[in-house]
């Protein structure tokens, strides 16, 4: 008897040690975009028992980062922990839906045996008329024409009952196809498919019942955005329309529905850590390198400014919809259905970063105008989940609970996988032992995470390292490969246009537009469809990255402005002159205004300049111009009314020793 009552008292125990498990409904309120990750923030309310309980949210993005995890309620309770967790859930059997799936097919199978019991009447028919045509051949007393005239109906009525027959086949091909179908999926039905359901698990207690609104946020890695403009100009005496845009994707396995956006130009996965310099000695006979950089592409100034191709997978089919990033900028792109894409590099940037859902993302160095890039196939699989303990909270007014022991995550959680909920591996205690045994560990330390306030309007927010921009209209932004396009603004500037043509390169005029004040607007560099006087013009990069009281915006070509330079024979003369030749050029620069509108323009060209004594340049000067005499460059500054004409030029002379030469333009 003393042994079942211990028995007992210790089945009850073991019984009121299990806490409650409540499943919240959640839904996400708002997001942080970085430039790489974001902070998702959830809320839910529910009511909580007196005692521990086990507050369930699930639906959660299975790519979290654990460390990240904050859980928080102004409610009175404690919260006691906080940690992510998976649980293996059986697909639940769906009867009504079950039940119509058999009715139709029964309905299938019956007519079906209607169209066997036709097409056997339709044989039956086709019989008797052979035997009639038999019959007929052995009537003896038939005269020819009897036998021709039964023959033609026989004919008639056996080519009907065929065609007939072949229609009813078909028919019955067409029917067994459904009734496979249909049973196709009453055995799919059938089956118990088993499933990972990410949840994060919230331990409270509580004194008394009550009913409690729960926050949740975590970072995640699968998310990124970036800057692209539509800049529009209408004429050139209005103002500059800048239409301020973000592309944004996602693929972190939770649908982001109808939620408040806020566009961060922080990158969390960089480290704030300063560079600490060591001493730098020098050795005789070594070459010098700098401090873990190897790569002599990495010091090379980039020569490519556009770069253009193609994204297959490895069996040469086009990945649409891929990212296209300039690495160390805020650039970027994605594939056309095709998988084609255009990218202006900035200046100093020579690599370029692509990534797609389901496949290992490629970062090359960009070499030529064209790169053709493969991306291979990435094995899916769920990472062993590692329970992490928690730092209880005292608070009753407002309680938070940050992760108390960080796990270094594995190397693919940073890099941009998909998630497939029919393609995961059960997890097991003893994966969960092992892995964790073998996991390397931080020390402990609070996890803060940045909270953002739901704003009345649109505001950007600056500061020395950053800007935000708080997104008014609620949007929704699925987990998928596309990019989805969200608008950060509409400005309209005052800017001075200025033409700008330097025609010993092209003669072709470029139209920028110069702003000043344009700190204000915390514009990012990004590539920039140009529209001009309603017409699409091309693409430019707006170079924002530098600091300067005047912004320079490029906005393509202008080919209503005509620009010619030409060489005026009677003045270049080839002369030899005792031990000297001398060689002496005279150039003509025509610019034609075919606009309606008066025009500034800008018009730079040079002088030869030499380092050798041997030779001789001789410059005449040049009317309306001013020369720098430092590097040679020549620039007229054009104010042309419109439908006008005008001719700028400049000439000089170069003597060397004669047996030598030099080559001019």
């Amino acid at each position: 008897m003393s042994r079942l009552f211990l028995l007992l008292l210790s089945f009850a125990a073991t019984t009121v040690s299990f806490s409650n498990e409540i499943k919240v409904v959640s839904q996400i309120d708002d997001v942080t975009v970085f430039l790489q990750g974001a902070q998702v923030n959830r809320s839910g309310s529910v009511t909580i028992p007196a005692g521990t309980s086990d507050v369930i949210f699930t639906g959660i993005s299975p790519l979290l980062k654990r460390e990240s995890l904050q859980a928080g309620t102004k409610a009175n309770i404690s919260i006691l922990a906080v940690h992510y967790e998976t649980k293996t859930v059986e697909k639940a059997q769906n009867k009504e839906e079950l039940a119509e799936l058999e009715k139709a097919q029964l309905e299938k199978q019956e007519a079906l045996s209607k169209l066997y019991a036709k097409l056997e009447v339709i044989r039956t028919r086709e019989a008797l008329i052979a035997n009639l045509a038999y019959y007929q051949s052995q009537n003896m007393s038939a005269t020819i024409d009897d036998i021709v005239k039964a023959e033609q109906v026989i004919a008639s009525k056996l080519e009907a009952i065929k065609l007939e027959a072949l229609q009813v086949e078909k028919q019955i091909e067409e029917m067994n196809r459904d009734v496979n179908q249909l049973s196709q999926k009453i055995a799919a039905m059938g089956v118990i498919y088993e499933s990972i359901e990410p949840r994060v698990v919230i331990k409270v207690k509580a004194a008394a019942e009550v009913k409690a609104k729960f926050t949740l946020s975590y970072f995640v890695s699968n998310a990124r955005w970036y800057p692209s403009y539509n800049l529009n100009v209408k004429s050139l005496d209005e103002p500059l329309l800048i239409d301020y845009q973000a592309n944004i994707s996602q693929q972190t396995g939770e649908d982001w529905k109808d939620v408040k956006l806020t566009l961060s130009t922080v990158d969390p996965n960089l480290s704030g850590q300063k560079p600490i310099l060591t001493p730098w000695y020098l050795v005789l006979n070594q070459m010098n390198q700098r401090p873990d950089e190897t790569n002599y592409n990495r010091y090379t100034p980039n020569q490519v400014n556009t770069v253009s191709g193609r994204i297959t997978d490895q069996y040469g089919e086009p990945l649409p919809y891929a990212t296209v990033l300039v690495v160390g900028s805020t650039v970027g792109t994605y594939t056309d259905a095709d998988g084609f894409y255009t990218l202006n590099i900035p200046q100093g940037k020579n690599q370029i970063s692509v990534s797609f859902i389901g496949y290992n993302p490629v970062t090359i160095y960009v070499t030529a105008n064209t790169h053709n890039i493969v991306l291979a196939e990435k094995p899916l699989m769920l990472e062993e989940i590692i329970v992490v303990d928690a730092l209880e909270a005292e608070n009753y007014n407002y309680s938070y609970a940050y992760a108390d022991e960080v796990v270094v995550l594995d190397a693919y959680e940073s890099q941009n996988i998909s998630y497939d909920y029919s393609a995961v591996e059960v997890v097991t205690s003893s994966s969960i032992r092992e892995k964790k045994s073998n996991q390397p560990r931080l020390n402990k330390q609070a996890i803060y995470s940045p909270t953002y306030s739901a704003p009345v309007e649109m505001e950007r927010q600056v500061n020395v390292v950053s800007a935000e921009f708080e997104i008014e209209e609620k949007y929704s932004i699925p987990s998928d490969e596309k990019n989805y396009n969200v608008k950060i603004d509409e400005i309209e500037k005052k800017v001075f246009y200025q033409y700008y043509c330097a025609p010993r390169f092209n003669t072709d005029v470029f139209l920028t537009a110069q702003m000043t004040d344009w700190e204000s607007l915390s514009l990012l560099e990004g590539q920039a469809n140009i529209f001009f006087e309603g017409t699409f013009v091309g693409s430019s990069l707006l170079d924002a990255k530098f600091v300067g009281d005047t912004l320079d915006i490029s906005l393509g070509r202008d080919k209503r402005i005509v620009v010619d330079r030409v060489k005026e024979k009677e003045f270049s003369k080839y002369k030899i002159v005792g031990d000297e030749a001398s060689k002496s050029v005279k150039w003509v620069i025509s610019v034609k205004n075919n606009k309606d509108v008066p025009i500034n323009l800008i018009v730079e060209d040079q002088f030869p300049l030499t380092s050798d004594s041997r030779i001789q340049i001789e410059t005449d000067e040049v009317q309306d111009a001013k020369v720098d005499e430092t590097t040679g460059i020549i620039t007229w500054d054009i104010k042309l009314a419109g439908s006008k004409m005008t001719e700028v030029s400049f000439k000089y002379k170069v003597t060397y020793p004669i047996g030598n030469d030099v080559y001019l333009d």
